[in-house]
């Protein structure tokens, strides 16, 4: 046999997508979901609930109920090859990706090799940091990795739309007629390997400068040991991204991204392509010329081509 099978790790890489629910790194992580259902119980009730007619016709837990989960949405094909691929990209990452792409660490290493080659030694004043000094410094390094992912996904999600090529692994993504939460995951293994490398290469360079500045390990600002903005990010309605369930920051949109907004980038109709590529941010859009800001409610069909389903 040329490879050993370590049955150990593949056991526990098909586990993977299970611990999902538990890990504060995960999207699905059951505080987001949690969080998820709160604001979607806001909608319904701001929405729907005080409307004349929905308020004749079913009680409020129930009409809530359908709301979240109608069986068009969450039952259908679409959704089962969501969560395929959810499992599917989970286990591979787990035995391939993570083994075998260069490590953040190792990018750090050889960038700050780089910038002393270049630029030499940089002369410390001292060895101890104040504690401002490093709140600061804390600060600075969390800031500045938050813009500099924001802005490398933005670059690559944009690139993967207009690049041919790119495009042929991106579109599985946008295939989905019907999203859900998993509908994040629905997203082909060359691109999970391009993000993932991605993630890893301005994770490394963003932390090497800083080590090359300072001249020692610096700590992220983080909550449940998920990087502070990220975590913010996922609270606040990150899995109503992918599902139907519309709601917008209103005039916050010029800044943050909202889950209408990235329901807009999916949208089927064509006067809604290649909009709102950020993440987090909406700032790269507004420089890049493809923010669209949601100032009403839009009945929407998602897919690669428009579906004439009245579920959606």
């Amino acid at each position: 046999m040329l490879f050993p099978i370590d049955e150990e790790a593949i056991y526990e890489a098909v586990l993977v997508p299970m611990q999902f629910l538990l890990e504060p790194n995960k999207r699905l992580y059951f505080g987001y979901i949690l969080s998820a259902l709160i604001l979607a119980t806001w909608v319904y009730h701001r929405h729907i609930w005080r409307s004349r007619n929905s308020l004749s016709q079913s009680p409020f837990l129930a009409g809530l109920l359908r709301f979240i989960f109608p069986k068009a949405i969450w039952l259908n094909r679409s959704s089962a090859i969501d969560f395929g691929l959810l499992c599917l990209n989970a286990t591979l990452k787990a035995l391939l990706f993570i083994p075998l792409i260069i490590s953040a660490f190792s990018v750090g290493f050889y960038t700050v090799k780089l910038l002393t080659l270049v630029f030499g030694p940089l002369e410390l004043s001292g060895t101890e940091t104040s504690t401002v000094s490093q709140s600061f410094l804390i600060l600075s390094y969390s800031l500045s990795l938050t813009l500099a992912l924001d802005a490398s996904r933005y670059l690559l999600h944009r690139l993967m739309h207009q690049i041919p090529w790119l495009w042929k692994f991106h579109k599985w993504h946008h295939s989905a007629r019907t999203m859900t939460p998993l509908t994040l995951y629905r997203i082909h293994p060359v691109e999970s390997a391009l993000q993932y490398t991605r993630d890893v290469l301005v994770t490394g360079v963003v932390t090497g400068c800083f080590f090359y500045c300072s001249g020692q390990n610096i700590d992220l600002a983080t909550i449940m040991g998920v990087n502070a903005a990220r975590f913010a990010f996922n609270l606040f309605g990150a899995n109503l991204r992918h599902s139907h369930i519309w709601l917008s920051f209103g005039p916050l949109e010029r800044i943050f991204i909202s889950p209408a907004q990235h329901q807009i980038h999916h949208s089927s109709a064509p006067e809604h392509h290649n909009l709102n590529f950020g993440s987090q941010l909406s700032i790269w859009d507004r420089m890049g010329g493809t923010l669209y800001c949601t100032d009403q409610y839009e009945r929407l069909n998602f897919g690669l081509k428009r579906p004439q389903d009245p579920t959606i």
